[in-house]
């Protein structure tokens, strides 16, 4: 079974691809494969590259999201996730709206962040110089460790793959 977790936030050109390429290569390195990681925006146009300094911050990092095209939040996009993270409370008060729904599945993916950020918004880096996409990087790049560390007990993922490869 896979499970879907989606990562929104405003023009999904920064921070939402960001967290999803940082997914990607955290459960790549855990050798999970029943995860998708996805992303979209709640403004966000169709088809746009992520901002250059995202893409150079995450390269440097090891995680390329050079390939990543934007898209908006819709319902079947929604619907179709397990867990919605957003980068700010305005973006899960707007997925509820699409929805029409304030479901569990809809948190901040500061929640998974040190105490010191937990429960507030991850600031958007958009036009800011390199040293705040770096910043926002290393940010995003702690929650989604403890995100992955939560999503292994409450879907048993190690077990799940690790039962499949035995078989």
């Amino acid at each position: 079974m896979k499970h879907n977790v989606l990562f929104i936030c405003t023009g999904n050109l920064c921070r939402s691809p960001i967290a999803e390429g940082i997914l990607r290569q955290k459960l790549a390195e855990r050798k999970i494969n029943s995860v998708v990681s996805s992303s979209a925006g709640t403004f966000a146009l169709i088809g746009r590259p992520a901002a250059d300094l995202a893409v150079k911050v995450a390269a440097e990092q090891g995680v390329d999201i050079s390939g990543h095209r934007s898209r908006p939040i819709t319902k079947k996009i929604l619907e179709g996730a397990d867990i919605v993270l957003g980068m700010e409370t305005d973006h899960i008060v707007e997925a509820g709206v699409v929805v029409k729904d304030g479901g569990g599945k809809y948190r901040l993916l500061s929640e998974y962040g040190p105490k010191r950020i937990r429960g507030r918004d991850i600031e958007d880096p958009y036009g800011s110089p390199y040293e705040y996409f770096l910043h926002t990087y290393e940010i995003i790049e702690k929650c989604v460790e403890a995100l992955v560390d939560d999503l292994q007990d409450k879907w048993g993922l190690m077990r799940q793959d690790c039962q499949r490869k035995r078989q």
